[in-house]
């Protein structure tokens, strides 16, 4: 079976997603007498922060880093710092910066180079990996599909199995693609890149 998720899906998912684990989901009519709260704009942080934490990085990684020059030429690499300098230009959250920096590290090559969020502070790993975006299920890449391995929705059209083509209009082909900008290996292996890209419980 394909499915192509889109946002009212989604928000369905999400829905029953929480209910599957436990929390009581809201009713679909509730009267209120106040407007919902908005939520709170993430902190930025200042460009110049940024491009301090970046001198330092350079010169970390050209001083330490023992693999660094193994599958790019020094003219490759300041072009990647350069990129990384010029997506530092404005203020970014911290979800925007370490996304960047994600970036940046595959860009290496290295397998083991990579921001991990569980190396990082609790207020970091919080605003990386505490966020309500999340699929309500679990999958794997097979030939660039994205296969349905086990749902947490009891939505009859997410059996193990089920090919999610689409997530609100994006083709999950292009969703990996994107993803494998980020994704952390040596060298040209894609296969492992593509299996770190899976959410397997």
């Amino acid at each position: 079976m394909k499915l192509a998720m889109g946002a009212a899906l989604s928000m369905a998912i999400l829905i029953g997603a929480r209910a599957s684990h436990g929390q009581e989901a809201p009713p679909a009519s509730a009267a209120t007498d106040t407007k919902p709260a908005k939520p709170a704009k993430p902190a930025k942080i200042v460009t110049a922060d940024l491009k301090a934490d970046l001198v330092v990085l350079r010169r970390v990684l050209s001083e330490l880093h023992p693999g660094l020059y193994r599958y790019n030429t020094k003219a490759q690499m300041e072009a990647h710092f350069a990129a990384l300098d010029a997506a530092f230009d404005h203020d970014l959250t911290v979800r925007e910066a370490f996304l960047e920096l994600a970036r940046f590290t595959a860009r290496i090559k290295c397998g083991h180079t990579q921001p991990n969020p569980y190396n990082q502070s609790k207020a970091v790993a919080e605003a990386v990996l505490m966020s309500s975006e999340k699929l309500p299920f679990d999958f794997r890449w097979l030939d660039g599909r994205m296969i349905v391995t086990r749902d947490f929705t009891g939505n009859p059209a997410m059996t193990p199995g089920t090919e999610v083509v689409s997530i609100d209009g994006t083709p999950a082909s292009t969703i990996l693609i994107t993803l494998m900008t980020i994704a952390r290996a040596d060298g040209s292996n894609d296969a492992k890149r593509v299996r770190l890209l899976e959410v397997i419980g």
